[in-house]
């Protein structure tokens, strides 16, 4: 299983240096395996399409955010919010290379998925529920709540990443802090 997945992540971290010499259409699995120095049969063991490397670059880092989220031990608002930010800017390479090849929709259409195995990762560790029942449960306002949340912090980072002079994590966060509390008043 460690092979594969120090196989998969090679394939994966090919595919972002390519990414950045080149767009993504104009980059094939041949291309990609010849990188990474793996047979082309390796290559399709792994993934059948372009797009399925790219699902895993997402899958990843979303992974590693939960493992962030799991390492520092977020409690609440504040200290979630700075673990957020610290995680992005640390990942400004991914997030930037899946932006300029226009490829950030494989975060965005499953955000509030991803999002849910990062709860069900870290605070929701004991729930002994799939994550589409803990949704469906959910009060339409607490629902809507979670969405919204969801989209903001999203929306923001990418405005916050394209900066070309961003504020540090710290600043960003506290903002956001700021933000949301003068929001409840």
């Amino acid at each position: 299983m460690k092979e594969s997945l120090s196989t998969k992540e090679l394939i994966r971290d090919t595919l972002q240096k390519l990414l950045e010499e080149k767009d993504y259409a104009e980059i094939s699995m041949k291309e990609i395996a010849k990188s990474a120095n793996v047979g082309r049969r390796t290559l399709y063991r792994y993934f059948g399409t372009k797009d399925d490397i790219v699902r895993f670059m997402a899958d990843s880092v979303m992974d590693e955010f939960a493992d962030a989220l799991l390492m520092q031990g977020a409690k609440g608002l504040k200290e979630t919010t700075n673990i957020y930010f610290s995680f992005w800017e640390k990942n400004a390479e991914v997030f930037c290379c899946l932006d300029q090849s226009h490829l950030l929709h494989y975060i965005e259409d499953h955000l509030s998925e991803y999002i849910m195995q990062v709860a069900f990762k870290t605070k929701m560790k004991d729930v002994d529920m799939e994550p589409e029942q803990v949704l469906s449960e959910m009060s339409k306002e607490r629902l809507y709540d979670f969405y919204f949340t969801i989209a903001g912090y999203w929306e923001l980072t990418k405005r916050w990443m394209r900066e070309e002079n961003r504020s540090t994590p710290a600043e960003i966060s506290s903002l956001v802090i700021k933000i949301l509390t003068e929001r409840e008043d």
